[in-house]
């Protein structure tokens, strides 16, 4: 046999015998789904290697999974696979200890439990990315516990509603480096909060933002140390008895340190409730910088609390690589 064929014939009979976890690393996704490979959700993360994609084929996916390896992706095409399972551990439908995760157009709907911050998406790992993907109905859509260093992003997805219980939030970062959303829609839950934020920096931009036909008792509450709300619409529809209508709370985080900085920035705000609202109550001592938001409907008042004038932040400084 001539050397070019014998070695093809080896290469051949070695990829054939290589398992389907390693296959995955060729480019070959792990499909998940009825008649697939993996039937199950949690056997596909236990066999999940770094850097494998895995993709859900359509369908209701009534369990839950512990992703553990890193820089993995997992996948669906939008509104076809839809999360509707217990909570693993009792605290979300997927939670992810892995780092640098991506979860791309999966759904997830009535993730609920007796503990407070049970969620359909539980950060547990160092930075995490939530594209394309619809929550409905949960205690709490997307919960980032604190991580050092961590950054997690959420990008054209969209929030609906929150399942019954106290105070439910649809994104809730704690104690990590950066969240950033962008590109977002949320239907504020009643008597819940749209998004809640100690990151050290969050960044809220070319988003919806509004309350339905729920009474909330606000929209947007940011505890960290620097903040960037521009280019978003937000509305309010309802206004809770009794209670103070405010679109963004901003209040002082825990570790807070000279030079914080918050820009709220060339939004659009629509008030259709029959009472007076407040688009920013600045409750913490560092000045926030509001400029060019646009009102409509019943009176707004653009900020309460400590404001300065605007000032256009520097531009960010780049490492080289």
């Amino acid at each position: 046999m001539p050397r070019l064929a014998c070695l093809a014939a080896c290469l051949l009979l070695l990829a054939s015998s290589l398992p389907l976890a390693a296959a995955t690393q060729w480019g070959r996704p792990m499909m998940v789904g009825p008649g697939e490979t993996y039937v199950s959700l949690a056997d596909a993360a236990r066999a999940a290697r770094p850097g494998t994609t895995v993709r859900l084929t359509p369908g209701i996916y009534r369990e839950c999974a512990v992703w553990t390896a890193h820089h993995l992706t997992i996948q669906a095409e939008p509104n076809t696979a839809r999360v509707e399972g217990p909570l693993c551990e009792g605290r979300a439908q997927f939670i992810l200890r892995g780092n640098d995760i991506t979860i791309d157009g999966v759904d997830f709907a009535g993730a609920r439990g007796t503990d407070a911050t049970a969620a359909a998406v539980r950060i547990e790992g160092r930075s995490a990315t939530v594209r394309r993907a619809t929550f409905r109905a949960n205690s709490r859509g997307v919960l980032a516990v604190p991580r050092a260093g961590s950054i997690v992003r959420i990008e054209n997805t969209s929030f609906e509603g929150g399942a019954p219980g106290p105070a439910p939030v649809q994104v809730e970062a704690l104690g990590i480096a950066r969240l950033s959303i962008d590109a977002a829609h949320f239907l504020a839950p009643q008597g819940g909060v749209a998004v809640r934020s100690a990151a050290r920096t969050t960044e809220i931009t070319s988003s919806t933002i509004e309350d339905g036909s729920a009474a909330s008792r606000l929209l947007v509450e940011i505890a960290g140390a620097n903040a960037v709300v521009r280019g978003n619409r937000f509305r309010k529809t309802m206004a809770r008895p009794g209670a103070a209508t405010t679109a963004i709370i901003l209040t002082t985080p825990r570790d807070a340190q000279p030079g914080q900085q918050v820009f709220i920035v060339n939004n659009s705000i629509r008030n259709d409730t029959a009472a007076s609202l407040t688009f920013v109550r600045n409750l913490g001592p560092a000045p926030a910088q509001v400029m060019g938001n646009v009102f409509s409907g019943a009176p707004v008042t653009e900020v309460e609390g400590a404001a300065a004038p605007f000032v256009i932040p520097p531009p960010e400084r780049k490492m080289p690589p």
